[in-house]
């Protein structure tokens, strides 16, 4: 306790109350000594920062200065300031010297000592006239400390233009210091960037602007074009998933940037490009340095070009990339159609790469990726048709037209926008010079920053929109003039000469949908024919086989325009039989795997083969093709009589008798609201006689406005219904007439005479009907040969009474065993026994002797 005692009194010893104004200036006081110690430094951040403490300082002490009054040494502390930066911005080399930092701190402490200046005016000019008349000590003692930052400030001059020299150096990082480099720097900037290739931690963005400014910086076009590449490469090292697309932003960056590759190969022809095989991302290395020239800064352009991958490489990415973003977007919102505008200057790209490998001397490294692009060319050419392609040409040089004359009209607008601001200023800068002229403020004093008028944003918001309306303009692509096919005629004929196998069967199978787009029926089908495409296709792959069904769907839609009603329904018989997996077969849809057929993985992959919305093939025009075909054809067995063997035998499509089989089972049937209904509704209505409504039916079916010429095949729909109903109705009623007059006939189904006449003599022909011609009369004489209904069924009545018997006597027989058959005939090794009817059992006739009875001899 004692100890403790004296501990409290050696502490109360110490302890020393001061006042709350002694604390406030002591505070002051080592802040103000602070900023001295700054300025010897001239270091006018630091300073700035004391200045904005030392006023805080003064803010928060109201209440002391409310009693006592603001101290001098604070009003010194403001004049020596002021000595002090007045001679920093006199001279001139010193400020030019400065970090950037420190000059902006400079003139911002400008600006705030000023205000305080204004504000104290009063009490600083006391200040000065006491330090004229008498010398206080403190006065003294400013005195003394200002002159000697006078001479620090001027020893110190040469020291510190060197050190915020070598500051401005290590603050010029980046992009923006390598518009400077020489060539060989470029080379090591290059080095140091592909090093870290590859790496955890590595900002590839950053890398990517270092590598557009080397690209910017260098002048050999072979290192431009590594560079370039190089840069591509970055890119898709970022975006490098397969399921999802690349973002448009960042697409546009790549296609830039092979476009300029492009244009650099072009504008320097003899400039080789060599592969080099083996090389990983992680061992990259630059493929080419600086040589140096006769002098110093002279550097020679090899002329050699090596790069880790094909340039073409890069093309097919930023295409797959295009294609690849059209299948994940929705394909009725305006970015899908947005997206789809980025197709035109795709195309024009590789026409103009086409172009670049045509000039070069052939060889087999170029026909080779001549064809390549070629191909690609083809995917995105065959299935566009002549006269839309027109129509695109026409109106997008229409709408270039107009976006060029909205860019003069807002260049126009601008440049007002921009003379009116201008004289609004120099008025008010006029005036304000007027109003300087009576003030006493320094010469060197920089202008108070001024707020913009209204003219000068409506001179911006101006500028910005004739911008964007360049921009526009000029971004703008255009499709050029071509004859589709011509130009497929001659890129097939380049690749089927230097492509792999592979594309020259894509490249076939395009070109026969191009012509079975175009009507081309006879082309189209010998060129299928003649490749044997179809016996091989399934061992290709399904990208492969899903051109194989397009083809082949398109070709079976092309010979129902031709009037080709047989071979339409050849070609879309199976595909079309399909049902719900017609979309599946033609990858427009992904069906629904609720039933365990995929794997998440499977289904990824069916995503990732889907055609985009604007290439697909309409599925009710297929499914209406499809059923109208097979109801043209299967009519007349269905007009067979019921019980006639004909009507099971002769069937052409079994899934048009499925359809309507379950259609007649229906209790009630409304009015028809699909495809199938309508063609349905129709073969009902045949068959009960009223063409006329069957045929108007089938004709209002919407599927048709699809086709090249719907009032064409409206018009050949009425015929083939005429014509198959006449054959319907001889085939189902002429057995009940003895004789049948051509020109009711006619009359009825609204057919010429000679129509008529060739349809039953066709019929006739083809053992249809059993008749003949009396020429005289025009008349059709009816053989009678056929069994009538009552007939047919005394027939069908008979062989269900002997299926009975047989039935009854096969049960009898497995109860007995063996009962009801003779005796194995000897010398026959087949061991097959002959049946006994039961008619003639031995004991049921009283033992006759037509065989033998049940235990058999």
């Amino acid at each position: 306790p004692g100890e403790s005692d004296s501990d409290t009194d050696d502490d109360d010893k110490k302890r020393v109350v001061r006042s709350q104004r002694d604390k406030k200036w002591d505070q002051m006081s080592e802040m103000i000594n602070d900023m001295k110690n700054h300025v010897k430094i001239n270091d006018w951040v630091a300073i700035s920062d004391d200045f904005d403490k030392l006023t805080k300082l003064i803010n928060k002490s109201n209440a002391v200065i409310a009693k006592e009054g603001i101290p001098k040494m604070y009003f010194k502390a403001l004049l020596f300031l002021e000595s002090v930066l007045n001679k920093s911005l006199e001279n001139k080399e010193a400020k030019k010297a400065m970090s950037s930092s420190n000059a902006k701190a400079l003139n911002t402490m400008k600006q705030k000592l000023r205000k305080l200046v204004k504000t104290h005016e009063a009490e600083i000019d006391k200040i000065k006239k006491e330090s004229g008349g008498d010398d206080d000590d403190d006065d003294d003692d400013m005195d003394d400390d200002e002159e000697e930052e006078e001479s620090q400030v001027k020893k110190s001059e040469l020291a510190a233009v060197a050190s915020k020299m070598a500051e401005v150096k290590g603050a010029q990082k980046g992009p923006k210091a390598i518009k400077d480099y020489n060539e060989a720097e470029i080379d090591g900037k290059l080095d140091e960037i592909l090093a870290l290739r590859g790496r955890k931690g590595t900002k590839k963005e950053e890398q990517i602007l270092v590598l557009k400014a080397l690209a910017a910086t260098t002048k050999r076009p072979s290192k431009l074009v590594e560079l370039l590449g190089h840069t591509i490469a970055f890119y898709f090292d970022i975006h490098n998933s397969m399921l999802v697309p690349m973002p448009i932003k960042v697409w546009k960056e790549v296609f830039d940037v092979f476009r300029q590759i492009l244009q650099t190969l072009v504008a320097n022809p003899d400039l080789k490009v060599e592969v080099v095989e083996g090389s990983t991302v992680i061992d990259t290395v630059q493929m080419t340095t600086a040589e140096l020239g006769d002098e110093d800064d002279e550097y020679i352009d090899s002329g050699v070009t090596q790069m880790t991958g094909n340039v073409l490489a890069y093309l097919e990415r930023i295409d797959d990339e295009w294609y690849k973003s059209l299948q994940q977007q929705d394909p009725h919102s305006p970015e899908y159609v947005t997206r789809l505008k980025d197709e035109v200057p795709l195309i024009n790209l590789m026409q103009d790469t086409l172009a670049y490998y045509d000039s070069k001397p052939p060889t087999s490294e170029s026909l080779a990726d001549a064809a390549r692009v070629g191909s690609r060319i083809v995917e995105h050419t065959y299935y566009r048709e002549q006269s839309l392609f027109d129509m695109a040409m026409n109106n997008a040089e229409k709408r270039k037209v107009q976006l060029a004359e909205a860019a003069v009209a807002a260049e126009a607008e601008a440049v007002a926008a921009e003379a009116k601001a201008k004289e609004e200023e120099e008025a008010m800068e006029e005036e304000e010079n007027d109003k300087d002229d009576d003030d006493d403020d320094d010469d060197d004093d920089e202008p108070v920053a001024k707020p913009e008028t209204e003219l000068r944003k409506a001179a911006k918001a101006a500028r910005r929109a004739a911008d964007d309306a360049a921009a526009a303009s000029r971004d703008f692509a255009v499709p050029r003039p071509c004859n589709l096919e011509k130009e497929m005629l001659a890129l097939a004929k380049r690749i089927y000469a230097h492509g792999t196998d592979r594309a020259k069967a894509r490249t076939l199978l395009c070109h026969v949908y191009h012509h079975a787009l175009h009507g081309r029926y006879v082309t189209a089908r010998d060129m299928l024919l003649m490749s044997h495409l179809g016996d091989s296709v399934h061992n290709s792959d399904i990208s492969t086989q899903i051109l194989y069904n397009r083809a082949l769907v398109r070709l079976g839609i092309c010979a129902f325009a031709n009037e080709l009603v047989p071979e339409a329904h050849a070609a879309l018989m199976e595909i079309a039989a399909a049902g719900p997996r017609l979309k599946e077969l033609l990858a427009q849809a992904v069906t629904s795997s609720r039933f365990g057929d995929r794997n998440p993985e499977q289904e990824k992959l069916e995503r990732r083969r889907l055609v985009p919305y604007h290439m697909h093939i309409n599925l009710e025009l297929v499914e209406a093709t499809h059923l109208v075909c097979a109801l043209l054809l299967e009519l007349p067995n269905l007009a067979h009589n019921a019980f006639d063997p004909k009507r099971r035998s002769a069937s052409v499509s079994k899934t048009f008798r499925r359809l309507l089989d379950h259609f007649e089972r229906q209790v009630f049937n409304g009015p028809p609201e699909n495809t199938r209904d309508f063609v349905m509704s129709a073969a009902q209505l045949m068959l009960e006689g009223e063409w006329k409504k069957a045929s108007a039916l089938l004709e209002a079916m919407p599927s048709w406005d699809l086709l090249p010429n719907p009032a064409k095949t409206r018009q050949f729909i009425q015929m083939q219904m005429r014509s198959e109903g006449l054959r319907a109705y001889l085939v189902s009623s002429y057995s009940h007439y003895d004789t049948m007059s051509l020109e009711a006939l006619a009359t009825h189904f609204e057919l010429e005479p000679q129509k008529a006449h060739a349809v039953i003599s066709n019929m006739m022909l083809n053992g249809e009907i059993h008749a003949c011609w009396d020429q005289p009369t025009d008349t059709i004489v009816v053989k009678r040969t056929e069994p009538s209904k009552l007939q047919f069924l005394a027939l069908q009545f008979a062989d269900k009474c002997c299926q009975l018997v047989e039935a009854n006597e096969r049960i009898l027989d497995s109860r007995t065993g063996g009962y009801g058959y003779k005796n194995e005939q000897g010398g026959r090794g087949d061991g097959v026994r002959e049946r006994k009817p039961w008619v003639e059992r031995s004991d049921r006739y009283g033992g006759g002797g037509r065989g033998g009875g049940r235990g058999g001899g």
